[in-house]
């Protein structure tokens, strides 16, 4: 085998090993910390919230915030208008859906 063709193998195994240590010392991230970013968007908190199996509108809604007590119907307006056309009571596994934040008086 040529001289060139040993320093380009040797080349491609060494850029093969480094790529893969990278790979293994990035931190894993967890489906949890994906799942939620909070938006601020004209004085309004959003939560952009990525749905798994069995979550619905009120049970992320109270996950998300503190209050002891929600008002159903305003939860339901707010996502609707936050999340036009969608039918809230069909989420859909793995998608991303806008969520009010309320913030305590």
């Amino acid at each position: 085998m040529s001289t060139f063709k040993r320093l380009s193998l040797l080349l491609l195994v060494g850029l093969l090993i480094i790529s893969v240590i990278d790979d293994l010392s990035k931190q894993q991230t967890t489906n949890e910390d994906n799942r939620i970013e909070v938006r601020n968007d004209k004085d309004v908190d959003i939560a952009h919230i990525k749905i798994e199996a069995g979550d619905t509108v009120l049970s992320v809604t109270e996950e998300i915030n503190t209050f002891d007590y929600l008002d159903i119907e305003q939860i339901m307006e707010d996502f609707a208008m936050l999340n036009p056309g969608v039918d809230a009571d069909s989420l859909v596994p793995s998608s991303f859906y806008y969520f009010p934040l309320y913030n305590e008086p």
